[in-house]
Parts: C-alpha cells; structure tokens; sequence
C-alpha cells in the first residue's frame, strides 16, 4: 500500500513539473516586446501625426 501511495505522489508531482514548465515556456514565447504591444495602451504625444 505504502508503495503505491509513494508512486501516486511521484507521478503527481511529475505532471505539477510538467505543467509548471509548459506554462513558462508558453509565458516566455507569447511575451511580446514593449514596443510591438499596441493593444490597449494609451498612447499621448502623437497629435504631431494630424497637422
């Protein structure tokens, strides 16, 4: 019984990893630069573009 509990904790703790690790890799590669994020910032200083 004992050794059964010790795998269930294993294979748990190995999928925790898994996923912990699949999260920053996708965190890191979807970050994008400051400058190329134009979704939702405000922008000021560009009233130079109308005249």
């Amino acid at each position: 019984m004992e050794r059964e509990r010790k795998k269930v904790r294993v294979c748990l703790f190995c999928v925790v990893l898994l996923a912990l690790a699949v999260g920053l890799v996708y965190y890191f590669s979807d970050v994008r630069p400051a400058e190329r994020i134009d979704k939702g910032v405000l922008i000021t200083g560009v009233s130079h573009l109308w005249q």
